[in-house]
């Protein structure tokens, strides 16, 4: 039935009949407890209650273990959702959302948040309310003043949302009066850590600003030599704020650089290239990124800067360049696979055999899966792969996979006429029998199944 339709019928029950349904639910449901107490309260109640429940986080002293994280956060945002059906005007709204926040350290001591719901709670629900707030209130130096107030005390980083979120609701000449008071505490500062707090938060507004000045003279504060991150981030501001030729120069001081931060400098490259016009180094950059992240994704990053017409060209140069490698690499057997060139993957992955790791079944297990239909060989490489890897492993939890990949191996059997160099199903069959047949609970699983 569809929700139209569903709450149509609803409608028609009458309000007798839904009350007395909510009340029924009302005892089974927690959920449904808080709704129908929300729905029934007048917004004094609820403000008074919200403050109650604030006062209540306070003097907690009840350790949360991680299992019940999910049930705080919940409870959070049921407060939340209370607070904004009682619609309080703009500066009481406010004032009760920084309460809240004023309460992380009080829940923070006694929770544990490994999963980061209650944080998740922290940086998105509420403050994304904050902010409705904010927008709607007219004295900016009052929001200025709450949001350094704040920020000052921001030990687990839930508040810096708050911070990073100033222009919605401040103008830029709040927002530089905010950096001078950051600056002033910088420089009474002697905790280098609190130091840095400052700083980060100076690094923000100019973000916002779009200041590269101000960002970088913020990073030069804290890294008087500057690491690899802070410069590509301040290539990136001097971007974002229309400056391209500065952002060049900051990335070509980089001397060197770790993988992970090489594939974020060239993205950045890319982009910086595209504003000075210079297509010459968006191929090349282009070409380079391809070249490191092989994949359908890559592939049409590249054909957008250099022609749609060279796909087939450029699938070809790869292929051959995967084909004559002579170690294994998962994403180049992927990308062969994305690209539809299955005959090329199967071939690949038989030469690469017996470097397959079954472990990586979430590679492996796709792979296989995409073959299996056209290119039986080369799923039964992977298939073999993974079963070798449960068996070897022992662990009897994971036999029903294991017996599922090996009756996919008698069904691929049947379509192999050409086995190459490797072992026919037979003897391969044999092999894993005489290396597990001791592995009863293995076997009786797939006799009899």
């Amino acid at each position: 039935m569809r929700e139209d339709d569903r709450r149509e019928k609803l409608i028609g029950l009458g309000p007798e009949k839904l009350a007395d349904a909510l009340l029924e639910l009302v005892d089974r449901s927690d959920v449904a407890e808080v709704l129908v107490e929300r729905l029934t309260s007048s917004k004094e109640e609820i403000i008074k209650r919200f403050k109650s429940q604030l006062s209540g986080l306070k003097r907690s002293k009840r350790f949360v273990e991680r299992r019940d994280a999910k049930q705080l956060a919940e409870r959070l945002e049921d407060m939340l959702m209370d607070l904004a059906s009682a619609e309080p005007d703009a500066i009481a709204g406010i004032r009760l959302v920084s309460d809240l926040f004023k309460c992380d350290s009080s829940i923070f001591k006694r929770c544990d948040d490994s999963y980061g719901l209650v944080v998740d709670f922290f940086r998105y629900s509420a403050g994304v309310l904050f902010v409705e707030y904010a927008e709607r209130i007219d004295d900016k130096d009052y929001l200025c003043n709450l949001l350094f107030d704040l920020y000052e005390k921001d030990d687990y980083g839930v508040r810096t949302i708050l911070l990073d979120e100033a222009h919605h609701y401040l103008n830029d000449e709040n927002m530089r009066q905010l950096v001078n008071q950051m600056w002033e505490r910088f420089e009474d500062e002697e905790d280098e850590y609190k130091r840095y707090h400052w700083t980060s938060g100076i690094a923000s507004i100019a973000r916002q600003l779009k200041d590269p000045v101000l960002f970088e003279a913020a990073y030069k504060r804290s890294w008087p030599v500057l690491h690899n991150k802070a410069l590509l981030d301040i290539a990136m501001v001097y971007l974002e704020a229309g400056e391209p030729g500065v952002a060049l120069e900051r990335v070509q001081s980089i001397e060197s650089l770790e993988m992970h931060r090489a594939r974020e400098r060239d993205q950045l490259l890319l982009s910086i290239y595209k504003e000075l016009g210079d297509n010459g180094k968006i191929t090349e950059t282009a070409w380079r990124i391809f070249r490191r992240e092989r994949g359908g994704l890559a592939l049409e990053e590249l054909l957008k800067t250099i022609g749609e017409e060279k796909r087939e060209t450029v699938i070809d140069g790869e292929k051959e360049t995967i084909m004559a490698s002579g170690r294994l690499s998962y994403s180049d057997a992927s990308f062969l696979v994305q690209v539809g060139r299955l005959e090329e993957a199967e071939a690949y992955l038989v030469k690469h055999g017996e470097s397959l790791d079954g472990d990586v079944y979430f590679i492996l297990k796709p792979l296989a899966e995409a073959l299996e239909k056209e290119r039986p060989l080369g799923a039964t490489v992977l298939y073999r792969a993974l079963l070798d890897s449960i068996l070897s492993r022992a662990v009897s939890k994971y036999y029903n996979h294991g017996v599922r990949y090996l009756k996919k191996l008698d069904q691929l059997e049947i379509r192999i006429d050409d086995w190459k160099a490797l072992p026919s199903h037979d003897e391969y069959k044999a092999d894993i029998q005489a290396a597990h047949g001791r592995k009863r609970s293995f076997w009786s699983k797939y006799q009899g199944g």
